[in-house]
């Protein structure tokens, strides 16, 4: 059995198979010619996770699907990264590296500029996962703990916000899949009716988008829900409450009282607001 040497042995062609079949798991903070990743946002990741240790900086020379350069930002310092996907392997490798950076460190500020929220999200995904209210300054101090730099709060705020999407779905999502959830109902809840509204969309240049159109309202109820009324007290009040979100507007809700006194929810809407044509 030889022993692989991940520094030096996975440049040498004779190697190069082993990368094809094998996911390696490599230290923190290593960045050698011929490391594979499998895809391109582990190599940025790897390449801010190098730097943020070093208290260096680099900057991104190109990109594409395929490609991405990265070299330092001193102009006299030599270093450059290249990363390629190899269709062979279905992988993406680092072809050239070359070496250390030989330029002094250019960090004096408690931040650093590669540590991107993207990067951060990946140390809080634990954090946000048992506790999505976590404060935006026990964000901060985590940080500060871990990696050795002071984040801004509009930093963390955007790392928490990126976990919570990839934990939750974001909220353009939501409402894109609000018509295939209410169909999926009217099919399988006997009884359910569903009413919904929607509005021209346009454009910033005030130009309407053909094919498209954007929600507006909601109505719906459930068949326990009409049929207990007609038990209930002929009273009926409406009620709201506001959504807080990205997306601001009202939840309204219709309830009558029942023969126990108790609140009988009849029918809910979503509306811009409780006005009278809502």
């Amino acid at each position: 059995m030889h022993n692989i040497d991940l520094q030096t042995d996975f440049s040498n062609p004779n190697y190069r198979h082993a990368l094809d079949h094998v996911d390696v798991k490599y230290a923190l903070n290593t960045l050698f010619q011929g490391m594979a990743f499998n895809t391109k946002e582990e190599v940025q990741h790897v390449l801010n996770t190098h730097h943020i240790k070093k208290g260096m900086y680099y900057r991104v020379e190109k990109s594409s699907p395929t490609l991405i350069v990265a070299q330092c930002v001193n102009v006299g310092c030599d270093w450059r990264c290249k990363a390629t996907f190899i269709n062979r392997s279905q992988k993406w490798e680092v072809r050239k590296l070359s070496g250390e950076h030989f330029c002094s460190s250019p960090v004096i500020t408690q931040d650093h500029v590669n540590l991107g929220y993207v990067y951060i999200n990946k140390s809080i995904l634990v954090l946000v996962e048992s506790n999505p209210s976590i404060s935006i300054p026990t964000i901060i101090t985590h940080i500060k703990s871990v990696e050795g730099y002071t984040i801004s709060c509009r930093k963390a705020w955007m790392a928490k916000q990126k976990v919570i999407d990839d934990l939750q779905g974001n909220w353009e999502q939501f409402y894109h899949d609000l018509p295939k959830l209410f169909n999926v109902m009217t099919i399988f809840l006997n009884g359910f009716i569903v009413e919904k509204k929607t509005m021209p969309l346009y454009n910033q240049q005030g130009e309407m988008v053909h094919d498209y159109v954007q929600f507006h309202r909601v109505f719906w109820t459930f068949k326990p829900r009409t049929n207990g009324f007609k038990y209930c007290k002929p009273i009926v009040q409406v009620d709201d409450t506001f959504l807080y979100g990205k997306y601001k507007g009202t939840l309204l809700v219709a309830v009558a009282q029942d023969g126990n006194n108790k609140i009988f929810p009849i029918v809910f809407a979503i509306v811009e607001g409780e006005t009278i044509d809502a």
